[in-house]
């Protein structure tokens, strides 16, 4: 279908497709479309390895190469299972800093936790404080 796109103004049938639009496409032609742009800029054929670096500004390779590091498991508790399709990236919200991969149960662990390290140790603690643990951790 041929459109004028309302960025450049040009009329052509290069456009992405939307789901939001009453006619199935986007706006802005593909050249346009920052979003298809930064799509092709960053693997083009991989919607996974575009969300990555959109979401954390790491590509595929430094993924797998993260992974690779970790000898394939969660960075926290070291299962190779990651609960899920792949392991999650972790990352500092405030900063963008991506920490590590981990498994579904630790980020969503961390995440409940606030992200706080004096709450996790606060956790620990109750934990040799009322779980029949050793002490010896």
């Amino acid at each position: 279908m041929r459109k004028q796109c309302s960025k450049c103004g040009e009329i052509t049938d290069n456009f992405g497709r939307s789901s939001s639009s009453s006619d199935g496409l986007r706006s802005q032609c593909k050249p346009c479309d920052s979003s298809y742009s930064a799509f092709r800029q960053y693997g083009g054929e991989s919607k996974r390895a575009y969300n990555l670096m959109r979401k954390y500004g790491i590509t595929l390779e430094e993924y797998d190469n993260m992974l690779e590091d970790q000898g394939g498991c969660c960075a926290i508790c070291k299962s190779t299972d990651p609960l899920g399709s792949r392991f999650v990236v972790d990352h500092n919200h405030d900063t963008g800093d991506v920490r590590g991969l981990l498994c579904k149960n630790c980020n969503t662990g961390i995440g409940l936790l606030k992200d706080s390290p004096e709450v996790l140790v606060s956790a620990v603690d109750y934990l040799l404080e009322r779980g029949n643990y050793a002490k010896d951790i």
